[in-house]
């Protein structure tokens, strides 16, 4: 099974783009979620409102999306800012492949 980490890297290539799907998979995870105009929003464990446009760079689609499934206090977790580092990872390589024609 994926790490946690690892699906929300996923999670934000697809964001970047525009997978509408990724947002029934999040619902399971979250039902606040709900898609909008612009891309979809949720509440956080904590309350907190947060959105996330679709196109949004990866490593700010992480970023928004451990707001998103763990509220205001995710970068105390341990290991979950590698997720951001995952995402930017991913970014440089489908990046890559757009420029090299692959």
């Amino acid at each position: 099974m994926r790490s946690i980490i690892s699906r929300i890297a996923e999670w934000a290539i697809r964001i970047w783009k525009h997978d509408k799907s990724v947002v029934d998979e999040l619902k399971r995870i979250n039902p606040t979620i709900e898609i909008t105009n612009f891309g979809f929003v949720g509440k956080a464990p904590d309350g907190m409102k947060v959105g996330i446009p679709f196109g949004l760079e990866p490593s700010l689609a992480a970023v928004q999306l451990c707001f998103l499934l763990f509220g205001n206090f995710w970068p105390q977790l341990d290991g979950v800012s590698q997720a951001i580092n995952l995402a930017s990872k991913a970014w440089a390589s489908e990046l890559k492949k757009s420029t090299s024609g692959v």
